[in-house]
């Protein structure tokens, strides 16, 4: 397939999106309904119709209330791609003509930056060009791969989609307590930063589970089983559980209202 895509909605995801697409060399046409300025080398469109004219694959990212009215003007075959939270294949596939092939995705917010997590899900309509052109777009900010089972978005998109949001609540955290200790602020953020990218990439590098990694530094009588006590007397384990079902169980009722 050519290197063309269309992009409704030029929010965050929408407009990071575009400016990552283009410098990957494709050519991308884009509307919103407010004057955006998405970056050099993006088309704007001046109405939606003019983006439907251009016979591509169209990317959906606009708020999930507003995917009907979008999906209600297109009257053809394309595929439709939609990064919409809790949009399910048949609201998509819903008003369109048999066939039409559909393909959902949830990706995250480190999309922003190049480390991106898709998860992606493809109605039995969408050929394996038509995959293989959606994974290649998502490849583009990060990791992206396929799902057979549509019911697992509602766990992705609890744990990797509203994820960065808890990460980055204890990243505050992290900054906080070294504020607290004495620490300048901008040394405590990086410092803090850096611990978890750091030990992120040790656990997707180690053949071993995070448990064994945590067992390697954590010395009897020391410093951070001092630490993990009050982590687990707080039951910070249970809490991180209880908001990703929580994000999972809002995402299903989302897709059931």
């Amino acid at each position: 397939m050519e290197k063309k895509v269309g992009i409704v909605g030029l929010g965050k995801m929408g407009s990071a999106l575009a400016r990552t697409l283009h410098k990957h060399s494709y050519e991308v046409f884009a509307y919103d309904i407010s004057e955006v300025k998405p970056g050099k080398g993006i088309q704007m469109m001046e109405t939606y119709g003019e983006l439907l004219s251009k016979e591509i694959p169209l990317l959906i990212a606009v708020k999930p209330a507003q995917v009907a009215g979008v999906l209600k003007a297109v009257n053809d075959n394309r595929l439709i791609i939609s990064v919409a939270a809790g949009m399910p294949v048949r609201k998509l596939k819903s008003g369109r003509s048999p066939g039409c092939p559909v393909i959902r995705v949830m990706p995250n917010a480190p999309f922003l930056v190049n480390e991106g997590m898709s998860a992606l899900f493809a109605c039995e309509d969408c050929s394996d060009e038509y995959r293989e052109f959606a994974l290649e777009i998502f490849k583009c900010g990060g990791e992206a791969f396929f799902i057979k089972d549509e019911d697992m978005m509602h766990a992705i998109t609890g744990l990797s989609g509203s994820g960065p949001a808890f990460v980055e609540l204890f990243i505050q955290a992290m900054e906080d307590s070294g504020v607290l200790l004495g620490l300048p602020r901008d040394m405590a953020r990086i410092l803090a930063a850096q611990t978890v990218l750091g030990s992120a990439r040790l656990v997707q590098r180690s053949d071993r589970s995070p448990q064994d990694l945590i067992h390697d530094v954590t010395s009897p009588g020391g410093t951070t089983i001092s630490g993990l006590a009050v982590l687990k007397d707080f039951s910070f384990e249970r809490s991180v559980i209880r908001a990703v079902r929580k994000a999972a169980e809002k995402s299903r009722q989302i897709a059931e209202e």
